[in-house]
C-alpha cells in the first residue's frame, strides 16, 4: 500500500498518479480545480480522496471537465473491479448530453464489487453517477454503496444504476435533474434510505413511469426508507410522480414523504405499474397530492398498514384519495 500525492492544481499529475496506482494505494488529491484535458481513469482497489481527508479537510476537491470527456471512468478491463473507493471529489461537467460524471460500463463476465462512492458532488453531466453492470449473473455488480453524495442539476439523471446486487444508496441529495433523481433497474436487494429527491424532471416530462422523481424498475427484494420527495414540477406535460415502482415484487416503502406546493391534477405519490406486487407501504405522508397511491391493471395494490398513509396538507389526518 502506498500514499500517492497529486501536485496541487495539475490535471496531468492527477491523471498520471491515478493511472499508476495499484490495488491498495491511496491517491491524495489537494484542494483545487483540475480542468481535465483527457479522461480520468481509476482501476480496481484504489482509493481516491482529498489529501487532508484524514485530518478533516473542509469540502470536496474540485475537478472541472471539458465537454469532450467523462469525469471519472472506472476501468473495466479487469475481470473484477474490487474494493474501489472514491471519496470527497466534486466533479463538474459542462452540461453535455452524452457524458457521465462517475462512469462504469461493465462487460460480460466482468464484475464491479465492493465499491464505495462517498461524499462526492456531481453536477453538469448527463448522469451524475452511472454504474451499469453487464447483467445480473457473472457480470453483475455486488456490494456497491453510494453514500452522502449530492447528484443534482444533471441533464438526465442524478444516478443511473443497472444490474447491481446488494446495492445501497444512503443519505444522498438528488435535486433538479432533467428526468429522474434516481433510476435503479434490475438491482436485486436494492435499498434507498435517508435521502431526498426534489425538483427533478426539468427537461423531459414524457411518461408517468419514466420521469418519476425516483424510479425503481425490475428490482426485487427492495426497500425504500426515510425518503423525502418535494417540489415536483408544475408545468403542463411534466410528470408529477414522486416514487414509481415498475415490475417489482417483494419490496417495502417505509417512511416516505411526498409533497407539492399546490394541487396538480396529475400528481401521484406512489405509482405501481407493470405487474408490481407484494409491496408493503407503511408510514407515508403527503401534501397537495391528488392521487396518493395509484396502480395499473397488472399490479397489486400495496399492503398498507392501518392509518399509516396520512395527508398532512392542506388538511390533516385523512386517509381518503387512495385510488386504483
Amino acid at each position: 500500500m502506498a500514499l500517492l500525492a497529486v501536485t496541487a492544481g495539475d490535471e496531468a499529475s492527477l491523471r498520471t498518479v491515478t493511472a499508476g496506482a495499484v490495488a491498495g494505494d491511496v491517491v491524495a488529491v489537494p484542494s483545487g480545480t483540475y480542468a481535465l484535458t483527457a479522461t480520468w481513469t481509476v482501476t480496481a482497489g484504489v482509493t481516491i480522496q482529498p489529501s487532508l481527508a484524514v485530518a478533516g479537510a473542509a469540502g470536496p476537491v474540485n475537478v472541472t471537465v471539458n465537454a469532450a470527456r467523462h469525469g471519472l471512468v472506472i476501468d473495466n478491463s479487469a475481470a473484477t473491479v474490487n474494493r474501489l473507493t472514491l471519496r470527497g471529489i466534486r466533479l463538474t461537467g459542462s452540461g453535455g448530453a452524452t457524458l457521465d460524471g462517475i462512469s462504469f460500463v461493465g462487460t460480460a463476465g466482468k464484475k464491479l464489487t465492493n465499491c464505495l462512492i462517498e461524499g462526492c458532488d456531481l453536477s453538469g453531466w448527463r448522469n451524475g453517477i452511472s454504474l451499469v453492470a453487464a447483467d445480473v449473473g457473472s457480470g453483475a455488480g455486488v456490494y456497491v454503496e453510494v453514500r452522502g453524495c449530492d447528484v443534482s442539476t444533471n441533464r438526465v439523471r442524478g444516478m443511473h444504476l443497472t444490474n447491481l446486487s446488494m446495492c445501497a444508496v444512503r443519505r444522498c441529495e438528488m435535486n433538479g435533474n432533467g428526468a429522474n433523481g434516481l433510476y435503479a433497474q434490475s438491482c436485486i436487494n436494492f435499498s434507498l434510505h435517508e435521502s431526498a429527491s426534489e425538483g427533478n424532471n426539468t427537461l423531459n416530462g414524457t411518461t408517468l413511469e419514466g420521469d418519476a422523481q425516483v424510479l425503481i424498475k425490475t428490482c426485487h427484494a427492495f426497500t425504500v426508507g426515510a425518503l423525502d420527495v418535494e417540489s415536483m414540477p408544475t408545468a403542463v406535460g411534466t410528470c408529477k410522480v414522486g416514487l414509481a415502482v415498475a415490475n417489482c415484487y417483494g419490496g417495502a416503502v417505509i417512511g416516505y414523504n411526498v409533497a407539492q406546493t399546490a394541487y396538480q391534477p396529475d400528481s401521484v405519490g406512489l405509482r405501481l405499474s407493470n405487474g408490481s406486487r407484494a409491496v408493503r407501504l407503511d408510514q407515508m405522508t403527503y401534501s397537495y397530492i391528488t392521487t396518493p397511491i395509484a396502480l395499473d391493471a397488472s399490479s397489486v395494490f400495496p399492503e398498507v398498514s392501518l392509518r399509516t398513509v396520512v395527508q398532512v396538507a392542506p388538511s390533516t389526518l385523512t386517509l381518503d384519495g387512495l385510488q386504483a
